[in-house]
């Protein structure tokens, strides 16, 4: 017996010694000298309560109307702030205010991992995107996954349930803007562990679909060294086919630069010097910038006058920073109204049309609805991730302590067209979806598709 007895105290004594030592929270001083918070520093209650009253605090100040969609505000902060009583990862406190800012279910006003702290996260070794039939491997550097395969299971869950766990951190305004974002967060270890997508030891097991046979596919999680969005290419750029009676104008980004005007003149002018009818102008992807862009394109069009976009802008502070206003307080509300349109030739005649997707966002949107409520332009593929009303023209400004980035906005638009402000995305006339036969061919056949119903059923 006192054999036994040795032999326990011995093993209590060695296990004791084997005992973990216990992650230490960082303190305040640690946080605020930290250029860059690891997923799994461990963060105090009090530090986080600071972080986070700073970020409700600056969102009452520059937000127009922060509650209006919100179900409790008061309630919703006292959640947040009982989930932030015991220490948490950075990981954890990241995805805890997420959740509080895609309550506002304003798509412009986030707060987010800085990209350093992302850019040190291990990552999901494929590109997805959300097609016609639900989710597909659009890129993959994993010998496992290949271009076109279909995703029926990550981490035990469809699809849809990924989206529905995921949604619960996006700051979305429509169903669209939700599944592009999750796309993002399905990159990131930090939301695949946290989600239980992937397991302790960087896996994801997954199930798929290729060739008509359901397949299972486990893959590591890899540094994050690498890119999955492809080669960088211009902005924008613009061709006329002739022989389909199309002038084609893509742009990437919302940027109103000098070059771009120019480039807009010069397309305008070969359109109508060699008499094309219509006009493709390709929106897919762009997430916005300068609402300005638009009109480089409205002074080519026939109208004399615009039925423009209202607005309220909420001034500050920050928002005087920003933007240089010179006033720190009041709400003007510019409401829609007839404006001159500034015409210069050549004026064009012809039919536009408008290609969107769920990559269609802020003032990409705006540029499709300026056209398409007042009847300048069929709007054509997929409906936009923007709204055609909402908040926007956001501040970024960087939390105290995680230095995570706070994205606010400033203004409310309205579309020009009240009759459809109930319609919570921009309808497009003309749905053409993009599909996994697409991501298998390598081939853009969405646009192919586009183009195809354009020469069929446009001007001639």
């Amino acid at each position: 017996m006192k054999k036994y007895i040795m032999m326990l105290l011995i093993c209590s004594i060695f296990l004791s010694g084997c005992q973990l030592k216990p992650q230490a929270v960082l303190t305040e001083d640690e946080m605020m000298n930290k250029e860059m918070l690891k997923p799994e520093d461990l963060l105090s209650p009090d530090v986080m309560k600071k972080d986070f009253d700073f970020m409700k605090t600056k969102i009452i100040e520059i937000h127009p109307d922060p509650k209006r969609n919100i179900d409790n505000w008061d309630k919703a902060v006292r959640d947040t702030e009982k989930k932030l009583e015991r220490p948490l990862t950075a990981g954890e406190y990241a995805q805890v205010i997420m959740a509080f800012t895609s309550k506002l279910k304003d798509a412009h006003t986030t707060v987010f991992p800085s990209s350093e702290m992302l850019g040190k996260s291990k990552t999901f070794p494929a590109a997805l995107e959300w097609v016609k039939e639900g989710l597909v491997v659009t890129k993959s550097f994993d010998s496992s996954l290949k271009a076109g395969d279909l995703i029926l299971k990550m981490g035990g869950s469809s699809p849809e349930e990924l989206n529905e766990k995921l949604s619960k951190l996006i700051s979305a305004e429509n169903e669209y803007w939700e599944k592009k974002t999750s796309l993002a967060l399905l990159h990131y270890e930090i939301f695949l562990k946290e989600a239980s997508i992937a397991e302790k030891d960087d896996t994801v097991k997954a199930t798929i679909e290729r060739d008509g046979k359901q397949l299972k596919a486990e893959v590591k999680l890899l540094e994050n060294n690498y890119s999955t969005t492809g080669q960088s290419k211009e902005w924008f750029n613009w061709e006329i086919q002739q022989d389909r009676n199309i002038a084609y104008f893509n742009l990437d980004t919302c940027l109103d630069t000098i070059g771009y005007q120019s480039a807009v003149d010069s397309f305008f002018q070969e359109t109508v010097e060699k008499g094309i009818d219509n006009i493709v102008i390709d929106l897919r992807g762009n997430a916005g910038g300068d609402t300005d862009v638009t009109n480089s394109f409205l002074k080519h069009l026939p109208a004399a006058n615009i039925q423009s976009i209202g607005y309220i802008t909420k001034y500050s502070s920050e928002a005087a920073k920003k933007y240089s206003y010179r006033r720190t307080k009041g709400m003007p509300n510019i409401p829609s109204s007839k404006v001159e349109n500034l015409q210069e030739p050549p004026i064009f005649t012809g039919k536009i049309y408008i290609a969107s997707d769920s990559g269609t966002f802020s003032s990409a949107a705006q540029f499709a609805v300026i056209l398409q409520d007042n009847n300048l332009a069929e709007v054509i593929g997929e409906p936009p991730g923007g709204n055609p009303e909402g908040f926007g023209d956001y501040i970024i400004l960087s939390l105290p302590y995680s230095k995570f980035d706070l994205g606010v906005s400033h203004k409310e638009y309205f579309r020009p067209n009240p009759e459809k402000s109930h319609i919570p995305y921009i309808e497009p006339d003309i749905l053409i979806e993009k599909t996994r036969k697409d991501i298998i061919s390598g081939r853009d056949g969405q646009l192919e598709r586009i183009l195809d119903y354009v020469e069929k059923n446009g001007q001639s």
